[in-house]
């Protein structure tokens, strides 16, 4: 019999797995009308949710290589869904922020995403998905705290 950690462990593979197929993501941005790939949409979402970002704070922020992320912007920076200004505390540094184009754009995204979630769940007992998101809400909590921890972040 598998106990409970491993099947929790597979299960999250498996959900981690569909979340980043290509095809799923596709079918987001064509129900949301709107052309971000991948990557720059997970940029796109952490600078809407500070509303602004330095270029090293996003990079931080998702895990990734400062070139990765400097690739990333540029591209919605080209599609005029972000803008670099001056950073006031630091005039070498840019703060990156969403344009109207962007917030509605990240927007649409959400929605989509909130729609295709709500069809998916719609058979689902409202007290399942409290708990369900509960549960999801606390594993990501630990996680944080413990990637923060072993970052030597301060909390």
């Amino acid at each position: 019999m598998e106990s409970s950690v491993t099947r929790l462990e597979h299960a999250l593979v498996r959900l981690l797995r569909m979340g980043n197929l290509q095809r799923v993501h596709d079918r987001l941005v064509r129900r949301a009308g709107v052309r971000v790939e991948r990557g720059p949409y997970l940029v796109l979402a952490a600078i809407g949710d500070a509303e602004s970002l330095r270029l090293s704070n996003v990079a931080k922020q998702l895990g990734i290589d400062l070139s990765t992320a400097s690739r990333h912007v540029s591209r919605l920076c080209e599609l005029g869904l972000l803008e670099r200004a001056t950073d006031v505390t630091d005039h070498r540094a840019a703060q990156l922020t969403l344009t109207g184009a962007g917030r509605q754009a990240l927007d649409d995204l959400r929605a989509a995403r909130h729609l295709a979630l709500t069809e998916l769940l719609g058979g689902w007992k409202p007290s399942d998905l409290d708990r369900l998101a509960g549960y999801l809400e606390r594993l990501n909590t630990d996680l944080i705290d413990r990637v923060g921890a072993e970052q030597g972040d301060e909390r």
